[in-house]
């Protein structure tokens, strides 16, 4: 009998081979769950930092289309104010007109596309312009004394010897973080706060707490007192240029106006001229043989001493505070609460400066001193605007300073102002009502 292979005998203690693979399949089987579990932490890590991601970009391009909307929102309401500047009389320049209430300071909502924009106009004649004030106009400011003053003529006026309380260059350079002052005029109010001493709750006031409530109603800050530009033409009410009685002929002295001056007044004008050198004022028509008071406000409209076609500094008696008249020289508290009075009352507003040749409000001391910075009509003006969209809170709020010049505007600077410091100032409602809805819009 045949026997089989020695690989197949088999003998009493042999036992069946068996391959134990079951504890290591389990380990490959947990490491591959293990890492199953990994990869899907990751995944959902990825995908929700993927979700924020896209969260902030489309929360960031929202804020940014809604600042963009703003933006032209606020600008709407810029141009607004151009066309109503260009449409206007300029023959005289005065709280009734429709620049003047445009807006209703601020109060008034503009509904436009998806929001609102809301607009005022000032008149830069109605406020102290730092870059043409006196040292003793500067002085009648809120907070601002004998040193400051100093200081701020020094920034703006040219030289390297500060004034005796004033401070230029050395100063300046001294600070920890060193600058120059601009020995120029300003070109913003908020140039300001570089000048000595200046400092932001001086300018702009207090701070104020976040919230809705509505603005302090004490005086409004320096800032809202004071510009850097306030010009008139030098043009009469019929916008045609005035004469310089510094460089006329008899014949163009005796055309004035109405033919008011006689051929002796214009030779006494010559001869005065001649004597004494140019005019450097027009209260020296006083001082001319034959010229009288009545001659005097009847041209003081129609005549110039300067070739210039603006004159800087001008304050325009239609439209600014009693507290600023009182600044301006010759005039005093009594006077220009007279001319609030005849202003507001009967008499309305002043078409020429030689109206104010009254008994009751100035003499001829008075005006000869007061008339060089006085108008009634002015050519430049601060524009505020406000934009805002139904879908969010966002406000963006745009100050621009408007030259006019007959039937065209002109706009010379404009800046985005922020909240604080900045258009809280302003002092406008922090509500408005929706004149669509009769709802309220907060700002």
């Amino acid at each position: 009998m045949k026997m089989p292979p020695a690989s197949l005998r088999t003998t009493r203690d042999a036992r069946p081979v068996r391959f134990h693979t079951g504890p290591v399949l389990g380990e490959a089987r947990g490491s591959a769950l293990v890492m199953a579990l990994i990869l899907l932490v990751l995944l959902v890590t990825l995908a929700t930092a993927a979700a924020t991601t896209v969260r902030l970009r489309v929360r960031a391009a929202r804020a940014n289309a809604a600042e963009v909307q703003c933006t032209y929102l606020a600008q709407a309401g810029i141009h607004l104010a151009e066309a109503v500047l260009r449409r206007d009389d300029t023959s005289v320049d005065s709280l009734e007109e429709e620049w003047a209430t445009l807006g209703d300071h601020g109060a008034e909502a503009f509904p436009l596309g998806t929001g609102w924009f809301r607009v005022e106009i000032i008149d830069a004649a109605s406020r102290v312009n730092i870059n043409a004030a006196t040292k003793e106009m500067l002085m009648h400011l809120p907070g601002v004394d004998d040193a400051l003053s100093d200081a701020i003529l020094d920034w703006r006026e040219s030289g390297e010897t500060p004034r005796p309380a004033g401070a230029k260059a050395d100063y300046y350079q001294a600070l920890p973080e060193p600058y120059l002052p601009r020995e120029g005029p300003f070109e913003t109010v908020g140039e300001l706060l570089l000048v000595r001493d200046v400092t932001p709750a001086l300018l702009y006031g207090p701070p104020q707490e976040t919230g809705m409530g509505e603005p302090p109603s004490d005086d409004r800050p320096l800032s809202e007192k004071v510009t850097v530009l306030s010009q008139e033409r030098n043009v009469n009410a019929e916008g045609e240029a005035r004469v310089n009685i510094n460089e006329a002929t008899p014949e163009e002295l005796m055309g004035i106006g109405d033919q008011v001056l006689g051929q002796a007044q214009a030779a006494a004008i010559l001869q005065y001229r001649q004597q004494r050198g140019t005019f450097s004022s027009l209260g020296e028509l006083f001082s001319v043989p034959g010229i009288s008071t009545d001659d005097v406000r009847a041209i003081v409209d129609h005549v110039t001493v300067t070739s210039s076609t603006m004159l800087p500094g001008r304050v325009n008696v239609n439209t600014a505070s009693e507290e600023l008249l009182a600044m301006v020289p010759g005039l005093t508290p009594e006077t220009a609460a007279a001319i609030i009075q005849a202003r507001d009352g009967d008499h309305g507003p002043f078409e020429s400066i030689g109206e104010l040749l009254e008994p009751d409000l100035l003499d001829t001391e008075a005006f000869s001193e007061a008339v060089d910075h006085l108008c009634t009509r002015s050519a430049a003006f601060l524009v505020r605007a406000m934009g805002r969209v139904r879908e969010s809170r966002r406000v963006v709020a745009i100050e621009a300073l408007v030259e006019r010049t007959g039937e065209s505007t002109r706009i010379v600077r404009w800046m985005q102002v922020e909240r604080a410091p900045g258009w809280i100032a302003w002092g406008w409602p922090r509500r408005t009502a929706d004149p669509e809805t009769g709802g309220e819009i907060a700002w």
